[in-house]
């Protein structure tokens, strides 16, 4: 299979994973307009977006006091942080006059969307010359995205986390990538330097997701293990620290 073939297949995969994430909104409209999603988790991001909206109308300040949730106290520092990114996305978007709820659905929309190419990405970045392994990496991303808790956590409104979990893999491809690179300066230090930009406001805990693998890609460097080898280790360790997460809890 060739690279091409590869990246047009991820794209029908993108298409029907959108459309099917469209769908989940009853009616499909309510993805679009201006009416806050109240299901179960969803109801609180929609409050805590509009207190940081009126912080910032009145003060310039994404938080402040807000006596209207839980009898009052400071709002909008450490409350919801696993949708930060997505609330000042959706601020930042008011200013092309989007409402802010329908700004917010939107960019959590398109975050989720974007699971299909996370996965394409990261394994092309670790396996430059296998073209059917992003393929293949994009199909069982998907398909665990719809068949297991992540698709769950999206309806139940708790965004963050499945999207820092995929977006973890894309990081450390790119640290892979650093690792390996002959050159001071590529493309893949400046894609890691965006996606840090982005990994604490879209979850905290992405950090403790990382640490292991970031750990251990430069070990088997120094210790002159094969290639094969070392991405086994590196998925390895990522495989623990995601599992550490989705483990079930009592």
């Amino acid at each position: 299979m060739s690279a091409k073939t590869s990246l047009v297949w991820t794209g029908v995969i993108f298409l029907l994973h959108t459309l099917g994430l469209a769908l989940l909104f009853v009616p499909m409209t309510g993805l679009f307009n201006s009416q806050p999603v109240i299901e179960q988790d969803w109801g609180l991001h929609f409050h805590h977006l509009k207190s940081m909206e009126a912080f910032w109308s009145q003060d310039g300040r994404l938080w402040g006091y807000n006596p209207l949730f839980m009898a009052g106290y400071p709002s909008n520092t450490i409350q919801d942080l696993s949708i930060k990114l997505f609330e000042v996305l959706a601020l930042l978007l008011s200013v092309l006059k989007l409402d802010v709820t329908q700004a917010f659905k939107l960019t959590a929309f398109m975050a989720t969307a974007a699971v299909p190419w996370m996965m394409f990405f990261a394994a092309r970045n670790l396996f430059t010359r296998e073209p059917p392994v992003p393929l293949v990496a994009t199909v069982l991303g998907t398909a665990y995205w719809w068949d297991a808790y992540p698709r769950e956590m999206f309806f139940s409104g708790m965004i963050g986390f499945p999207l820092s979990a995929y977006f973890s893999l894309v990081i450390i491809s790119l640290f892979y990538r650093i690792v390996r690179a002959e050159r001071d300066l590529t493309p893949a230090h400046w894609g890691w330097l965006a996606a840090a930009i982005v990994l604490l406001p879209l979850h905290l805990q992405t950090v403790l997701i990382l640490a292991p693998a970031a750990a251990g890609i430069p070990l088997p460097q120094v210790i002159g293990m094969d290639r094969g080898r070392r991405i086994g280790v590196l998925l390895g360790q990522s495989d623990l620290a995601l599992a550490s997460f989705y483990a079930p809890r009592r």
